[in-house]
């Protein structure tokens, strides 16, 4: 039966705790959703981020922290101690000096204040690290020039460096956390807005008159499965190959079941 503007609105029964698991089988929430709820969906989109990040950035957490924990020892052993007084930096090994990847023997740092290495050793090394300037060398050429004239007073040996490493890792999740959400969100809040779009479709071939902010938040509540299921698998540590890209048919597999069950005056 289609849903028109004359019917009158009943009291949102639902909060945005339930679609996390009613969104896979609930006509009456995608009614609820899709005729009672106000705005657009925004405030469910970022809890709904807020919370499917979690696994995310605790398996991300977990992969960095295996890294520095077994990686980054074997350069920090290498490293010297490294002293800058008024902008000229120092260290307690003749020089040039090496830090060098002890897999490959790639040099990964090269102490060179002096300009005395080899050129072509000096053109290998990804950080140059010379008297009064750090460069380093990116990928696809991007050279960037640090300059030390501002630094006086420093002083960093093996142990500070390993306070860092053991700082770094224990608040790796806490720095990750809201730019993995900030970056998932803008994402996700452009996927509503395009689910939207295609929900129009869907809500003209059944006749269903539903306002753009309704299939938005029906959009958002569509979401929830694949989202939470994508959550399962990182707590799991599932790998599942361009898992986004399936999510896409199942999202509107879903947005199609809700805005069916929203344009009906009766169902569960």
């Amino acid at each position: 039966m289609e849903y028109r503007h004359s019917h009158t609105p009943d009291m949102q029964r639902f909060t945005i705790i339930h679609p996390l698991y009613m969104a896979f089988f609930s006509k009456a929430l995608y009614r609820d959703v899709g005729r009672n709820w106000k705005g657009h969906g925004f405030v469910y989109v970022f809890a709904l981020v807020a919370l499917c990040m979690i696994p995310f950035v605790l398996m991300t957490q977990s992969a960095i922290s295996d890294f520095l924990n077994k990686e980054a020892p074997k350069i920090i052993r290498q490293m010297p101690d490294v002293t800058i007084n008024k902008g000229k930096l120092s260290i307690d090994r003749p020089e040039p000096y090496f830090v060098r990847d002890e897999k490959t023997g790639e040099p990964l740092v090269l102490f060179d204040a002096d300009d005395k290495a080899d050129p072509k050793e000096r053109a290998k090394a990804p950080i140059l690290v010379l008297r009064s300037e750090i460069i380093v060398r990116g990928e696809g050429g991007q050279v960037r020039h640090l300059t030390l004239s501002d630094v006086d007073g420093f002083r960093s040996d093996r142990r500070l460096l390993y306070d860092w490493l053991d700082a770094l890792d224990e608040s790796m999740a806490m720095v990750l956390y809201p730019f993995a959400v900030a970056f998932s969100l803008i994402f996700r809040v452009f996927e509503v807005a395009v689910f939207a779009a295609a929900g129009r479709v869907f809500a003209k071939s059944m006749k269903a008159r539903l306002t753009y902010p309704a299939l938005m938040r029906l959009s958002a509540v569509a979401l929830t499965p694949p989202m939470m299921v994508g959550a399962v698998f990182n707590v799991t540590g599932i790998t599942v190959p361009f898992w986004w890209v399936a999510g896409i048919p199942i999202t509107l597999a879903f947005l199609y079941y809700g805005i069916k069950a929203a344009s009906e005056e009766t169902g569960t």
